[in-house]
């Protein structure tokens, strides 16, 4: 949820153009540490292309702004 203390944006790297990629997922830090988070995909709003992405590929952006 936007907004909310603690919660950070997960984002992806575009391999594309190289550019940060909000996955439309919001964790707090310590949930998205013990979160199983399944394969996903998305279209990129910078390439136009889906990209597949996985925990391991995301990361938390802390101020929540893209």
């Amino acid at each position: 949820m936007f907004g909310r203390e603690g919660m950070s944006q997960v984002l992806i790297t575009c391999p594309v153009t190289g550019r940060p990629v909000y996955t439309g997922l919001n964790y707090e830090w310590p949930s998205f540490e013990s979160a199983d988070l399944p394969a996903q995909s998305l279209k990129c709003p910078l390439c136009g292309k889906v990209h597949e992405w996985a925990k391991n590929d995301a990361y938390l952006r802390a101020d929540g702004a893209c």
